[in-house]
């Protein structure tokens, strides 16, 4: 017995020195490391969420910026598969006997069956401007959030608010008219020229949205003269059957709701023909700051669309509908009944007026509604160039009500003001592909309008038309793309108001050549150089001219001018891309000179003494407000934005967004009032792999930083800019199985602290501080009812 112990025992040393021995070789020779990115082969752009895998077994999905890596890879050949939807498949050997790093790059599949039709046929290139885009898991990240809440983890984006539930997209320091959307390839008409008025976008019919930096006149028409904003829908399903996916979202902070489904299908009978429904459910109460609840902040939100398309190998049309419907409560602090309670207000740390949580929506609220359809063909030509058309009609419907009901009978229950625009579009491109190495988009654009005021007349009836001719041609050469375009831009516009008890009908005249040149110069495998200069109009809103009277949704008192000239705009970007290995940066510098730019300042009258300038108020029969009147001036907007990502190691990933931008009155010398402060954005993503069950699981914390706007004209303000202030947030994702269903959750904990803080952005920050803490849980629950 005691021998086959020791010969037991003997074995079992052996065959740890044995396995000892190879663990050391192994240490030597699986030490490589495989790393690299996946990009499209067209666009040179990154695809996050592709899936590699190692000789059918090992597998990894490239990150938010692309990146994958592998490690403890042992010498020798590897097959490594690339797959990712909508792309073909590849499949490449590695004979691996070092550190390696690979990119990828991946090829649109059009195969009818088995991916995406190319639903645009206009020509794909590297921009010389700045050009970012939220897709992806990065996407389905921000569900819930209104368009301008989607775009704040973008460096140069930032928002302005009027209370928790309204927010408008500013790019580097530009807003409102200054700023285009695109929804489907439609510039979205409404109400723009109100800074509470948000677009009219239900972000969910998003596969991604992209953000042009810079004035972009050229190719998308006048007014875009701080940039671009393009929501685009995925493609209409092109291989038999159904899917789609469901989304869910709960917060804790105004306990809102949020319920959306999106369904495609693609007959199988008819080759080509798709369908697609959509539709958005959100309900939410009053938000909570850490202390309070801020009364009637409720709001609810309706939206659904619908799409039918028939696409060819050369040819195709499709048709899109889309309804917005949304209630917001307006905060019941903000609207005063006259000049002392107003003053108090504003020197008040807490609201004059809070309550507890309410899912009721009181008085002042507004009530929205938008819809907008669209026609879209195309008809590609054998020399690689094409035709596309696009034709739309859009209808907004804008009802205000005030705090304190109208005192005449028929208009009880009614709006005090309601405006309606209903707005025609049409566009036709031809991109055109002739001479080899060379490309270009020739256009034509038009756009009609109607505008109708109702009751209180804070804007004037209006119609007008507008058109613009464009070209812009591209060349390239082994490292470098230059471009350059122009167009030419004109309007006409007819007020209808009434003035001494006689209705006047003045018109305007507006037009102007707009023009930009870029280069895109690639300096090696790394690094790459952008260079944009462009020039862009913007002619004078109606509000801006005619105003007059109480702006609603921000309880102030708003004077236009007549006399105002249009805004000319001339940009400078300077933009530079760099990635190596697991490090991408891009940092985006711009100077935006603009002639006669037109913004709102506080009204200044003399005191009592006729000696010191004291803030203009003035008193209607709905209480007291603050006037705020439009002046021009020339201004400077000087920025720098940088975007950084570092992989520090398997499971590591770090990622900041700064913005820092100077408004400059220089015909004043001094700075200009509502521009974004300084501010930045940190995070610290853990990705792990060690539950089997889970999928693309992570843990992240990030910071936001926000400093203080200094230097800001005291004369020019109700009160002092606000403390900067720093916010945690704290966000864990990862997808399950559910039997033969996938189920991806996102759980994130924004202001973590429960930080006490008021925004520099918020027109609400003379009454009020921002909501507290907020939980959020997202479900997704993509689905795919096609037989295998």
């Amino acid at each position: 017995m005691k021998v086959r112990i020791l010969l037991v025992f003997a074995l079992l040393l052996f065959s740890s020195m044995v396995c000892a021995q190879v663990d050391s070789a192994n240490a030597n020779t699986c030490r490589f490391r495989l790393e690299g990115d996946v990009k499209d082969g067209e666009t040179n752009t990154i695809l996050p969420g592709a899936m590699i895998v190692i000789d059918g077994g090992a597998g990894t999905v490239s990150d938010d910026v692309g990146h994958f890596h592998f490690t403890n890879l042992c010498k020798g050949k590897y097959k490594i598969t690339v797959t990712f939807l909508g792309y073909k498949t590849i499949v490449q050997t590695l004979d691996l006997n070092e550190n390696l790093y690979k990119t990828f790059i991946l090829h649109s599949d059009s195969c009818l069956l088995e991916s995406i039709i190319i639903t645009s046929s206009k020509p794909v290139y590297e921009s010389s401007q700045s050009v970012q885009e939220i897709s992806g898991r990065a996407l389905d990240r921000t569900r819930g959030f209104s368009l301008g809440e989607s775009l704040k983890g973008i460096a140069g984006v930032n928002t302005l608010q009027t209370g928790p539930s309204i927010f408008k997209p500013v790019i580097q320091g530009m807003y409102g008219n200054r700023v285009l959307i695109l929804s489907n390839g439609v510039r979205l008409e409404g109400q723009q020229w109100g800074s509470e008025h948000a677009p009219e976008i239900d972000p969910f019919i998003a596969d991604k949205i992209k953000i042009v930096k810079g004035a972009s006149g050229v190719l998308y028409g006048s007014d875009a003269i701080g940039g671009v904003i393009l929501v685009e829908p995925r493609p209409l399903r092109s291989k038999s059957g159904v899917g789609g996916e469901f989304n869910l979202a709960g917060f804790s902070n105004n306990r809102e709701g949020v319920v959306s489904g999106i369904i495609d299908y693609s007959v199988k009978q008819v080759k080509g023909l798709s369908f697609r429904v959509q539709g958005t459910l959100k309900y939410a109460g009053n938000s909570k700051t850490p202390d309070y609840y801020m009364r009637n902040t409720a709001f609810r939100e309706q939206n659904f669309s619908w799409a039918a398309g028939y696409k060819r190998e050369e040819w195709g049309i499709d048709i899109f509908y889309s309804q917005f419907n949304s209630k917001i409560g307006i905060l019941s602090a903000s609207h005063i009944g006259n000049r002392d309670d107003l003053i108090r207000a504003i020197k008040s740390p807490v609201p004059l007026e809070t309550s507890g949580f309410s899912y009721a929506i009181e008085r002042p609220y507004q009530e929205i509604y938008h819809e907008l359809g669209r026609l879209h063909a195309f008809r590609k030509f054998h020399n690689k160039s094409n035709l596309e058309l696009i034709l739309a009609r859009q209808f907004n419907d804008r009802s205000e009500y005030d705090k304190h009901r109208p005192y005449k009978d028929q208009l009880k229950d009614g709006p005090q003001s309601r405006f309606k625009i209903t707005t025609y579009t049409g566009t036709v491109y031809l991109n055109q592909n002739y001479f080899k190495k060379y490309s270009g988009t020739w256009g034509l654009s038009f756009i009609q309008q109607a505008n109708t005021v109702r009751f209180r007349s804070f804007i004037p009836n209006f119609r007008s038309y507008a058109g613009g001719i464009f070209l812009t041609e591209r060349r390239k050469f082994e490292s470098l793309e230059l471009e350059g375009g122009l167009r030419y831009d004109y309007k006409w516009m007819r007020i209808y108001k009434y003035e001494n008890g006689v209705i006047i009908s003045p018109s305007f005249v507006f037009s102007n050549i707009s023009g930009t040149i870029g280069a895109v110069k690639t300096i090696d495998d790394h690094l790459k150089v952008r260079l944009n200069i462009g020039t862009c109009f913007r002619p004078p809103a109606v509000s801006e001219l005619f105003s007059d009277g109480l702006h609603h949704g921000t309880g102030r008192i708003e004077k236009g001018d007549k006399k105002l000239n249009s805004e000319y705009a001339y940009n400078t970007s300077l933009t530079f891309d760099y990635k190596f290995k697991k490090i991408y940066g891009e940092v985006n510098l711009y100077n935006n000179y603009i002639k006669d730019y037109i913004y709102l300042v506080p009204g200044r009258e003399l005191d009592s003494s006729g000696i010191n300038y004291v803030p203009e108020f003035e008193s209607l029969i709905s209480g007291t407000s603050p006037v705020f009147r439009y002046v021009q001036t020339d201004a400077m907007f000087t920025g720098i934005d940088l975007t950084f990502n570092d992989s520090l190691s398997k499971h590591f990933i770090f990622s900041t967004r700064l913005s820092l931008l100077r408004a400059y009155n220089t015909k004043a010398r001094e700075n200009i009032i509502l521009t974004p402060p300084a501010n930045m954005e940190n995070g610290l993503k853990y990705s792990f792999n060690r539950i089997p069950s889970l999928k693309e699981a992570y843990l992240k914390v990030g910071n936001t930083i926000v400093l203080q706007k200094k230097n800001v004209p005291s004369d020019q303000d109700l009160k002092a800019p606000p403390k900067g202030y720093t916010l945690w947030s704290l966000e864990t994702g990862f997808g399950v199985m559910a039997g033969k269903q996938e189920l991806y959750f996102t759980i994130t904990v924004y202001n973590l602290l429960n930080k006490k803080y008021r925004d520099y952005l918020d027109a609400f920050r003379y009454f009020t501080d921002e909501p507290g803490r907020n939980f959020v849980v997202r479900l997704k629950v993509p689905f795919d009812l096609s037989k295998k």
